[in-house]
């Protein structure tokens, strides 16, 4: 009878700990606590001279240690065979350098932890990591390879660092899911088909710092309806695939200054070209001037929105920011953008209504 009252008491005090540790721990903490008291390795070893790496059964790959990653080809990293098992990577602060090569085609790939610790990202270092939707790429990076994140299939959106001085050769190409990218004050190149067959691109704004864009940077980039570039003088490869839809035809729109390099690329491959110094009657919510009100409009909006929440500068000149000011609360924002694209939704879906009448009832 002792023997069944010391067993009850042990269980009610076990009970109430476990009830009560919901409020001191996070809902996952038992069961990470868990995962990785059960986890398996499957291949383990080093991979720089003070780096360590472990591949567990759950596809968690973990790096840790101190310095750079010792540079491989595309299949000599010791982990080779074993990239189909790829789900997660952690790369823990210490690692300074992630290799050439290092995540060839781990397809099956999702999640990545990049530390501040980390200042280069090797060439092909994540290529063909189609499951990758985003990755968050931290300041502390100076330096992003040719390749580095050739055919991320999966990717959305890019954010460049505001580390990063150039965009190299063919870093971002064929990463066809691509619908927006953010080129931050730093970057001054961009380089040799580096968004070549990024084919959901709608609209790119080339900002005023950058003084070069390479041989065949926007090949094939068949929904791009409009490009921007900012600098007048901005030295654009002499090639009519630079900036093309598919093979050498361009259905879109270069907006730049007068007299520009943009101009002059425009008219010689015979490229639609509208100055943005001439934009001096715009209607609301028609932030290109192209006579509609469309989704190339919200993205620019939203483009501003986050340029100007980074304390950047501004993308647009004054007339257009007038009329991206949709809602006139003085400020450019989702919100502005939100009504453009629903307006566009309502209008796509043969509704006949005026964007001052949409905006007036909503």
């Amino acid at each position: 009878m002792k023997k069944l009252k010391k067993i009850i008491v042990n269980f009610m005090v076990v009970s109430i700990f476990l009830a009560g540790s919901a409020a001191l721990f996070p809902n996952n903490f038992f069961s990470d606590i868990f995962m990785k008291a059960s986890a398996e390795t499957i291949v383990s070893g080093t991979c720089g001279e003070n780096l360590t790496y472990i591949l567990d059964d759950q596809g968690t790959f973990t790096i840790s240690g101190t310095g750079d990653m010792t540079d491989y080809d595309y299949d000599t990293t010791p982990w080779y065979s074993e990239r189909d098992s790829f789900k997660k990577v952690i790369i823990e602060n210490g690692v300074t350098h992630i290799s050439n090569w290092a995540f060839y085609y781990c397809t099956g790939l999702t999640s990545v932890t990049i530390p501040d610790s980390v200042t280069s990202i090797g060439k092909s270092a994540f290529c063909g990591c189609s499951g990758l939707t985003s990755l968050t790429i931290p300041d502390s990076v100076t330096d992003i390879r040719e390749s580095a994140f050739f055919n991320c299939s999966g990717f959305t959106s890019i954010v460049m660092p505001n580390s990063v001085t150039s965009i190299e050769k063919d870093t971002f190409s064929d990463c066809t899911g691509l619908t927006s990218i953010t080129i931050s004050d730093s970057v001054t190149s961009i380089g040799i088909r580096s968004f070549a067959d990024c084919e959901s691109l709608t609209s790119v704004i080339i900002p005023e710092n950058i003084t070069s864009i390479g041989n065949w940077a926007f090949f094939s980039c068949e929904n791009l309806k409009e490009i921007t570039i900012l600098n007048p003088e901005c030295e654009i490869d002499d090639e009519k695939y630079t900036i093309s839809n598919y093979n050498d035809i361009f259905d879109g729109t270069i907006y730049g200054y007068k007299n520009s390099t943009a101009q002059e690329y425009a008219e010689k491959y015979n490229r639609k070209f509208l100055a943005l110094d001439e934009f001096t009657d715009l209607k609301l919510g028609d932030i290109n001037g192209d006579g509609l009100i469309d989704a190339v409009d919200a993205t620019a909006v939203r483009t501003e929105y986050a340029v100007i929440s980074a304390f950047k500068d501004s993308t647009l000149s004054a007339e257009q920011k007038k009329v991206a000011d949709v809602n006139g609360d003085g400020l450019i924002d989702a919100v502005d953008a939100t009504f453009i694209s629903g307006y566009y939704a309502k209008v796509s879906a043969g509704e006949n209504i005026t964007f001052d009448e949409f905006v007036k009832n909503n």
